[in-house]
């Protein structure tokens, strides 16, 4: 894998999208403590839909093939 294309993984995209989730989950939930922060991180987590995750894999192939293309360059992902 070129170090330079990392950021074409879909489970990185996961990632994203989940800290996207997790801060609003937060922000929502107003946590007083570390304990209660925890709680909401592992439940916005616990919420990661296999769908979702599915997706992202499924257009790896796709990601894949823009990334030789492009030489390791930039993609429209």
């Amino acid at each position: 894998m070129l170090p330079y294309a990392e950021d074409k993984m879909p489970l990185k995209r996961t990632n994203k999208i989940k800290v996207i989730d997790i801060k609003n989950a937060v922000l929502e939930a107003k946590p007083r403590n570390a304990e209660e922060l925890w709680k909401v991180v592992k439940s916005s987590w616990a919420g990661v839909r296999v769908y979702r995750c599915q997706k992202l894999i499924d257009t790896y192939p796709k990601r894949l093939a823009a990334v030789i293309a492009a030489k390791g360059g930039s993609t429209k992902y």
